[in-house]
């Protein structure tokens, strides 16, 4: 992407209303997305060149956020349940930079790119579910691809209910934890 000020604020401008209209709208077009940004639709379109473009541009720019919030706890050293319990707290606050991706994530997922950073993601979540295993945090005989699914679905239904309003992102976070880790019996 360019370096010009005038391209770089377009650039912002563009991710900040696509974001906010495709929350409310995952079926939204470009013409909805340039009008939000305030620029024309040929604009849009010198920018990215169709709407899954942009929606794999817009998942990369969501995961290297994930990357940069998770950055510091990777730098304290946190290992197993305390390393999860921090990324829960990091993450469900994001509600409205991620969720739109969610109904997106097929597009998204198109990306070699999109898809590389994601997995690398979910294979260092692996690394603390099974940290957490040996500490005697997560049951030993429950697989870990169980697990890290578990925590996208409580993850996906923490950002669903900030949301909405229904919880705080603290309320959301404290929720997951006693799910992820006690369960609800």
């Amino acid at each position: 992407m360019s370096q010009d000020p005038r391209v770089l604020q377009s650039q912002r401008a563009i991710i900040e209303a696509s974001i906010q209209v495709l929350l409310r709208n995952p079926d939204a077009g470009m013409s909805e997305i340039a009008l939000a940004a305030g620029i024309g639709r040929a604009t849009l379109y010198r920018h990215f060149e169709s709407k899954d473009l942009l929606v794999q541009y817009l998942a990369r720019q969501c995961l290297e956020e994930t990357d940069e919030l998770m950055a510091p706890l990777k730098q304290q050293g946190l290992r197993g349940r305390a390393a999860i319990e921090a990324a829960i707290d990091v993450l469900l606050p994001m509600a409205d930079r991620f969720k739109f991706l969610l109904s997106l994530w097929d597009i998204a997922s198109g990306n070699k790119k999109v898809r590389a950073v994601y997995q690398r993601q979910l294979d260092e979540l692996a690394d603390l579910v099974g940290q957490a295993k040996q500490d005697g945090d997560i049951q030993a005989d429950v697989s870990d691809a169980w697990v890290v699914s578990v925590f996208d679905s409580l993850l996906y239904a923490g950002w669903l209910m900030v949301r909405r309003g229904e919880m705080s992102p603290r309320q959301a976070a404290d929720g997951f934890k006693r799910t992820f880790f006690h369960g609800l019996g």
